[in-house]
């Protein structure tokens, strides 16, 4: 590889980086990248966590053409010691080259661990081993790359290629730095929404786990739904907001545990319009979808909801989403005027009601994936968690 396309190379990396800001995916891309840039065959990533790093992406092209091979990746972190290879790079700041990771010289403080090749009959030789560092010199985790190729055979790692590779690893850095910046920004965003939101709740006597519950309900319906991430991120934030609106209702009627009143009722049922108008208006597109999600959420499929009796898809999809999500969870949950329903009493409810209250491809992704949605429930119980009964 001559000097000028190592240069591009770099460049068009440097371009792709910077372009994602979603964490999850970047962590991929960086994996993608160090693989293409130098040839190799495999790679993992282990992103910093105080004094450990933790194993977060891995790739390796050799075991991905074996189709009867499942994941042998599992999560775990390492010390920052010099025991290990990575963590003896991430402690050092030192890049390393193995000619052949099994011909360690004895008197070395590291070693390599052949666990894993010995669990999937693979055999790692040549390494390359790059702690990931920002402008400050801050460590913010290390690359780990497997089997450079040459050809179809195995070789070292050029001597060639360690200074590209020292811009390379910068590049990553920043980009993960930035990613990172941005991650910890939103999950600062919702969780100011989410103590806003608990407001809300708590005069209501809801739970804050319902409102987790009922993030995670809405993201992964989105996801099923086919959302980009993007969306899939801010209807996660913005689905707690569905009973904001409650602020603005009395006690007196909030908390009421009898049968409500004609007028009582009335004026609960204020509670979207109050909701969005409170959040309308915003140039925030959280807060906007928020607005759409606490005026939508009680319309039904069929148009008997309110406040505005919109039906089908008139009615905007964060609130079918989170009119779902919110009954779904309702139901599996202890509240003052009901025991839990069973999983079985849930799903005959659900779809006795499909394309009547709730939006039919909805329901049909739930029921798909129900389990997954019984896991989110029990991951996030209420302080005094009720067993689901058996079906």
């Amino acid at each position: 590889m001559d000097q000028t396309h190592i240069a591009a190379r770099l460049v068009e990396i440097g371009i792709a980086l910077s372009a994602e800001t979603d964490l999850q995916q970047l962590l991929a891309n960086i994996v993608d990248h160090g693989l293409d840039f130098t040839r190799s065959d495999a790679a993992t990533l282990y992103i910093r966590k105080g004094d450990a790093l933790e194993f977060t992406v891995s790739r390796n092209l050799t075991l991905e053409q074996r189709s009867d091979q499942p994941s042998p990746f599992r999560s775990f972190t390492l010390p920052i010691t010099p025991a290990s290879l990575a963590g003896y790079s991430a402690l050092n700041r030192e890049i390393l080259v193995l000619a052949d990771a099994y011909q360690i010289e004895p008197d070395r403080p590291y070693q390599f661990d052949p666990s894993f090749d010995q669990k999937v009959g693979y055999r790692s030789q040549s390494m390359l081993i790059l702690p990931l560092l920002d402008p400050q010199q801050d460590l913010l985790g290390v690359l780990q790359l497997i089997n450079h190729r040459d050809g179809e055979a195995t070789a070292p790692y050029p001597a060639e290629l360690m200074r590209p590779v020292e811009a390379l690893a910068g590049q990553l850095a920043i980009a993960l730095r930035n990613a990172m910046l941005v991650d910890k920004l939103a999950q600062s965003r919702h969780e100011t929404v989410y103590r806003l939101c608990l407001a809300a709740e708590a005069r209501d006597q809801e739970t804050g786990n319902h409102l987790k519950r009922i993030s995670h309900f809405a993201r992964r319906l989105s996801q099923l739904q086919g959302s980009d991430s993007d969306y899939q991120q801010l209807i996660y934030s913005a689905a707690p907001m569905h009973d904001i609106g409650k602020i603005g209702i009395p006690d007196s009627i909030l908390r009421k545990q009898d049968g409500l009143s004609t007028d009582e009722r009335s004026v609960m049922d204020r509670h979207p319009q109050i909701g969005y108008d409170m959040l309308v208006g915003s140039d925030s597109e959280l807060l906007q979808l928020g607005a759409e999600v606490a005026l939508t959420h009680h319309e039904r499929w069929d148009g008997s909801g309110y406040p505005a009796r919109r039906a089908g898809e008139a009615i905007p999809l964060s609130g079918r989403i989170t009119a779902l999500a919110d009954v779904f969870d309702a139901l599996l949950s202890r509240r003052s005027y009901k025991s839990p329903w069973s999983q079985a009493e849930v799903v005959e409810y659900l779809e006795q009601q499909r394309g009547r209250h709730f939006d039919p491809a909805l329901v049909d992704h739930l029921l798909s994936n129900i389990g997954e949605f019984i896991e989110i429930h029990a991951t996030f119980p209420d302080e005094d968690p009720v067993a689901l009964r058996s079906a």
